[in-house]
């Protein structure tokens, strides 16, 4: 999706939605959302984007072309990682499709008043916990570019990023998700990230969720979790591009970053 050449190619007469995440999990590529949008427009076709990373504070894709925006909102929308839920949004016509056949017809779906309730409670501080959560991913993202154990950093705030420009054209701020390689690829990773100085977890960790005051570990793929408190904590995967099959996507793990000295 970040080759627009390659997305107008991909199209035919059978495309119906044009479906992407900006950035990307779990390797922080950008996709340009005003060049796919034109694109699809020209088709008339529906452009739909997933910015839970982002979040309205960091990417309006709307304003930027797109027809529908979708959020898990159980992540930085609802903030305290205490809710689950998802959000569509998009214009009254597009909406009143998405109620009537979407949700009547096909899922059943509803939120909760309760959940809805927690989504606006979040809302009222997502200005002040994307500022901080952006302010300590860039910090440690400059850190670790420098580190002499990494191979690669991908994050949108590095200036000499190959997609630094297109961050600065579509987001305010640059979130606080990285993705890094460590020199020695999948089995360094593995190596230092259950030292007990680096996470304090055990081997096989299974990601649960991100964008709410800490992140969660599940050792062994049990319930027993460890917490990392801090509001405004950057979030982490190890490592990026150095999958053997699906299953070791199961090994990468999101955890909270309080202060740079926990990484020296």
């Amino acid at each position: 999706m970040s080759d627009i050449d390659a997305v107008i190619a991909a199209f035919s007469d059978k495309t119906r939605v044009v479906y992407f995440e900006t950035p990307a999990n779990p390797t922080m590529t950008l996709v340009d959302i005003a060049a796919v949008s034109a694109v699809a427009r020209a088709h008339d076709v529906l452009t739909v984007v997933d910015n839970t990373y982002a979040t309205p504070l960091i990417t309006r894709p709307i304003e930027l072309g797109a027809d529908v925006v979708v959020h898990s909102a159980t992540k930085y929308l609802g903030g305290h990682g205490d809710l689950v839920a998802g959000i569509a949004v998009g214009s009254a016509e597009v909406m009143e499709r998405v109620r009537l056949y979407g949700l009547k017809d096909m899922t059943g779906a509803a939120l909760s008043p309760f959940n809805a309730m927690l989504i606006l409670r979040g809302l009222k501080t997502l200005a002040l916990r994307m500022e901080r959560h952006s302010q300590t991913g860039l910090a440690v993202a400059r850190w670790l570019k420098a580190h002499p154990q990494v191979r690669t950093v991908a994050y949108p705030g590095l200036e000499d990023g190959p997609q630094y420009a297109l961050a600065k054209a579509q987001m305010r701020h640059f979130g606080g998700m990285i993705a890094f390689e460590l020199e020695g690829g999948y089995e360094a990773g593995v190596l230092e990230l259950w030292q007990p100085g680096a996470a304090q977890a055990a081997t096989d960790c299974a990601v649960i969720s991100f964008g709410d005051d800490s992140s969660d570990f599940a050792r062994d793929g049990q319930c027993d979790d460890i917490r990392f408190e801090g509001i405004g904590a950057a979030e982490l995967l190890i490592p990026v591009n150095t999958f053997r099959d699906a299953s070791d996507c199961q090994r990468l793990c999101r955890f909270g970053v309080v202060a740079l000295r926990d990484y020296r």
